[in-house]
């Protein structure tokens, strides 16, 4: 090979090279800061920092008293100013209870269920809360 095709094949693969870069590099937006987590709260348990109570199987649970018909969930973000802290809910089964995108809980029947949480899909962290009944009868 002579001198002119090295230098030929060098330029094209630098333009090569400086195209793709341009179309699939990541910079990161330093302006950006990331969710690291999402956890639900329980803002009945104020003396407990409003962490969720464990079950036996260290899952989270919030017990709701008999005849409860809606309940508004409570989550963090962290880091507290993260770029992105929107969220979306799912239950566990809509027959039983639905969840809007507000975090409002509609009960539809008394059985345990469980509702996760997921942060934005960049960042894609996500919690989990069962919701179950205690014996205590609310009346309307």
């Amino acid at each position: 090979m002579n001198k002119k095709t090295i230098i030929f094949f060098l330029f094209i693969f630098c333009l090569l090279s400086t195209i793709a870069m341009s179309i699939w590099g990541k910079v990161p937006d330093p302006t950006s800061i990331n969710v690291t987590d999402v956890v639900f709260t329980d803002m009945s348990r104020a003396a407990n920092n409003y962490e969720c109570e464990l079950n036996d199987d260290d899952e989270k649970i919030i017990y709701l008293a008999r005849g409860t018909k809606t309940y508004q969930l409570t989550w963090q973000i962290l880091p507290f100013d993260a770029s992105d802290e929107s969220v979306s809910f799912q239950s566990s089964n809509i027959e039983v209870a639905t969840v809007n995108e507000t975090g409002l809980v509609t009960i539809l029947q008394e059985y345990t269920f469980e509702i996760t949480i997921y942060s934005n899909l960049k960042d894609a962290k996500s919690d989990r809360v069962n919701i179950d009944f205690t014996g205590q009868i609310i009346t309307e």
